[in-house]
This record gives C-alpha cells, structure tokens and sequence, in this order.
C-alpha cells in the first residue's frame, strides 16, 4: 500500500482548518500552530495551494482563507450524485414550504455522505456538516435499507441484533412500518434497542460522530419510559427523514427536516409529513426514480 505523503497531508490538514471557520481569515502563525508545522513549511504549502486557488491570501491584512478553487472541487464531486444534482430547486422549496432546516444525505458504498444543508438552523442536536461521511452501520440509516431485497435487509436486521440485542422479528416489523408510512424518524430509529447495549457502545466510542446519534436513541428511551405507549403528542421529534428513490427502487438520497433543539414535536407531523413526503415524491419523479409499489403518498 503506498504511504501517504507528508507535504500533502499538511494541506490537507490546513484546507480542514480553514474550512471549519469559512468566515474567519486567518494569520500564517493560527495555520502553522493548528496544523502543528513550522511557520516557513507553512507558507511554502500555502503558496502552493493559492497557486492552485484553493487559498486566498489579502495583500492588505496578510491572512488567509479558502479560496474558488475548494468551491470548484466541491460542486466536481457533488456532479457525482444525479438525484441531488437535478432537484436542488426543491431542497430549496422544501425548506420554505416546512420552515425547517434540510440536509440532503447520500448513500456512496458502505457510506453516508452529507451532500448539502438548506436552512438556518446549526443543529445543536444533530451531527451535520456538508462533507462529512459516517458509516452505513446499524442503527445509523436504516431507511436506506428498508425498501432493499429480503436478503438485504435480513443482513441488516442480523448486524442490528448482533451489536444491540433484541428481538429479530420486533426489528422486522419496525422496518416494515417504516416502509408503510413512508418515512423515518431521527433518533429513535424505528428500532427497539436496548438501552444498556447503547450506553455501552458510547462509553467504547467517545468522541465518535456516531456517538451523538446513540446518545440520542438513548434519550429516546428514557423519554418514552415516562409515559405511556400511546405517543405524547409534545415529544420532541430530533428529524423526519422522507427517501428519494432510484431508478431501481432503492433509496438513493434522504432528506433529513429538522429546527431547533426542540422545536419539532409530534404533534406537528400531521403538517410536516405531507410536505416532507411529496417533495420526496417529486424529487423520484423528476430524477427518473420508481416509488415503491406501495406508497403511502401519492402523486405530487
């Protein structure tokens, strides 16, 4: 396997520095001590990449930020997913009809990427960031799964029972109800897991991105403890997650609603959904994707 070469990894590692305050330009001493090179190794690499554009660096003040060049290379790779391509106009929509946030997530191989984020909501509950990839491991994106073959989704269900514990055909039919209302909620998952296991896997994984996602599954089960097994109709909802489907039928792309820590409750799904689920409908049609034959919401 070739071994990564130092000069690179250090641009890279000054692009994630500049990129995780876009708004805030900064000095060459704040990118050496932040990505841990000297002071002159810095301004050579910096050179290089404002050669490339990819760093702007002002005459007057001295500092730097990202420059065309990122911008360029981002839209390159978002050209690689059609359905998000093709109907970012209705993200945009979307977002106005709900007055929600959207974030447009992708499937690519064994992964999660988030491709956009539509809003003005900066979720303190929610770990999203446009770039970011996350594993496609259980609990994380089970409605990318749902519509999938028997096979497929038996492999799933094991993964789920293996790592979690429960109950084989509780988490069958989960997955069967999600399919029938066509959407998926943020945090719980539609999954019945065990609590005990959950905190576990956040003790083993501090400071994972996915340990949010657990820890929210787990406020979930605390905050369903109290109260009966009728749904409380002022329970915090963390998202709505509505699928876009492919050419083939499968889940290609997932747009994930959310506000405020909060501001989504239960009872405000009678709204949302609809909203939610036909754009989700139109977003199929006008990529050349195939709805389920069972769909619960209809033509756009």
């Amino acid at each position: 396997m070739p071994s990564p070469v130092p000069a690179i990894d250090r641009a890279a590692e000054i692009l994630r520095f500049l990129a995780s305050d876009p708004r805030t330009t900064r000095t060459l001493s704040e990118i050496a001590r932040a990505a841990n090179v000297h002071k002159a190794t810095c301004a050579s690499i910096l050179a290089a990449l404002e050669t490339h554009g990819m760093v702007h660096r002002d005459t007057a003040t001295l500092r730097y930020a990202l420059d065309s060049g990122s911008l360029r290379l981002a839209e390159s790779m978002r050209q690689r997913y059609p359905a998000y391509t093709a109907s970012r106009p209705e993200i945009a929509r979307l977002s106005v009809e709900s007055g929600l946030s959207i974030a447009a997530i992708v499937r690519d191989g064994d992964d999660l990427v988030i491709l956009d984020v539509v809003g003005d909501t900066t979720p303190s509950h929610l770990a999203l960031r446009i770039g970011m990839r996350v594993p496609l491991e259980p609990p994380i994106g089970t409605i990318f799964k749902a519509w999938g073959a028997r096979d497929e989704i038996d492999r799933w269900v094991k993964l789920l029972v293996q790592q979690y514990g429960g109950d084989r055909d509780r988490h069958l039919a989960a997955i069967a109800a999600l399919r029938t209302r066509g959407y998926s909620l943020g945090g719980e998952h539609d999954l019945d897991l065990e609590l005990a296991t959950a905190l576990q896997r956040v003790n083993q994984q501090d400071g994972d991105v996915r340990a949010l996602e657990v820890a929210l599954i787990i406020a979930d089960k605390l905050r369903n403890s109290r109260h009966s097994k009728q749904p409380n109709a002022d329970e915090p909802v963390n998202s709505i997650i509505g699928p876009v489907f492919g050419p083939a039928g499968d889940v290609v792309l997932t747009l994930n609603a959310y506000g405020p820590l909060g501001s989504v409750r239960r009872r405000d799904l009678d709204r949302l959904v609809p909203v939610l689920l036909r754009a989700a409908t139109r977003m199929t049609r006008l990529t050349g994707g195939r709805l389920p034959a069972v769909w619960p919401h209809g033509e756009p």
